[in-house]
């Protein structure tokens, strides 16, 4: 009897989320963000082909982080970091960039787990430095977290990556992949899966753990998208 509560309550709380009206919620915020995915849907759909992905999951699990970058992109100032990061790299300072909110940390992590991973050979040409100096190779990095179509690119080489390395231990269905893939995105692949799992439902979106009220869980943002808002962009 409690196994039936208990998969009724899992799927009425599915249904609520599923309702929630997160583009009257976040306004304009939420519109610029699907704006973006409308005029750079062609750059998802080539690092999808070239990097063996899934466009849909891959647009859906960095939607939240475009929204959330519509709120502050015009106070963002990082030339000062940029210059630390290049002389002391990412364990002395470590920000987001870009619209996809991107930290240095996250490229780095990218690259190297390409580079060290014989089943994603393929992907390790587009993403190696010509470059020897670690000087100039941070500044290549930072130089390609301003990039759109690099950002994309690195959404899509990290889709990769979270599929190589948890492999079966994804979920088939459509909204528990997506969720997965979301949260490890928000959060991070390398650590244990039940982190990942337990990070789907914390309400830190969009102020993070200090935030206050109205805070939303990550992973119902991406897959509302993902329900609502991505068919009419595929369709575009």
């Amino acid at each position: 009897m409690n196994k039936f509560i208990f998969v009724f309550i899992f799927l009425s709380t599915c249904y609520t989320q599923a309702q929630v009206n997160y583009a009257a919620i976040l306004g304009s915020d939420y519109t610029w963000a699907e704006k973006f995915c409308r005029s750079n849907y062609l750059t998802f759909h080539k690092c999808s082909n070239l990097f063996h992905n899934e466009i849909d999951m891959t647009m859906s699990m960095v939607f939240p982080e475009l929204v959330r970058y519509s709120s502050v992109k015009d106070l963002l100032e990082t030339s000062v970091l940029d210059a630390f990061y290049v002389q002391k790299g990412s364990i002395f300072v470590d920000f987001s960039i870009g619209p996809l909110q991107m930290k240095t940390s996250f490229a780095e992590v990218v690259e190297n787990y390409i580079h060290n991973r014989q089943a994603l050979a393929y992907l390790d040409p587009y993403f190696a430095y010509s470059e020897g100096d670690e000087f100039k190779i941070r500044r290549a990095r930072l130089n390609r977290l301003k990039n759109i179509k690099w950002q994309i690119a690195y959404a899509s080489a990290f889709f990769c990556c979270v599929k190589d390395y948890w492999g079966e231990s994804i979920p088939e269905n459509k909204e528990e992949r997506l969720r997965f893939f979301a949260s490890a995105y928000n959060h991070k692949f390398l650590c244990e899966f039940a982190e990942i799992i337990a990070f789907q439902s914390l309400k830190i979106y969009p102020d993070g753990f200090a935030g206050g009220k109205n805070q939303y869980a990550y992973s119902d943002v991406a897959f509302s998208f993902f329900l609502n808002s991505l068919p009419s962009i595929r369709e575009h």
